[in-house]
């Protein structure tokens, strides 16, 4: 079982959550958890999802490489590597832009923006 919780400015954000919702749910928990908090982020939406990809196609455009070419290499070049455990050995993890959040993201396109040296276009100059 999963809850998510999210706390801005020190008071819990869901409307059915209270202090006292909280502690009695961390009651009921049978068995070791582990509660990690880490700070919100918010992810990539689809609109900019299919943005990088009208990106891609104007990066294809002007050096002849396949969309899916030049998504691969930017993953590969610009995304941090990440390990997971595998048989009790640290093995690397596949590259994907699916997880990044929008922070991650914006710095993922300004990466591939000067690699390139083409610009990125302002998303409400694309029609997509």
């Amino acid at each position: 079982m999963n809850r998510k919780f999210i706390i801005k400015d020190g008071v819990i954000q869901h409307h059915q959550l209270n202090y006292i919702n909280l502690i009695t749910f961390f009651k009921g928990l049978v068995g070791e958890w582990d509660i990690i908090i880490k700070k919100h982020t918010t992810p990539r939406s689809n609109q900019q999802n299919r943005w990088y990809r009208a990106y891609l196609k104007i990066i294809s455009n002007e050096t002849g490489d396949s969309t899916e070419a030049l998504h691969e290499y930017f993953k590969d070049e610009h995304i941090e590597q990440q390990y997971m455990t595998v048989l009790g050995r640290e093995v690397k993890a596949p590259k994907s832009t699916t997880n990044l959040n929008t922070a991650e993201w914006k710095k993922f396109m300004q990466s591939i923006e000067i690699e390139t040296g083409i610009p990125y276009p302002d998303p409400n100059d694309l029609i997509i």
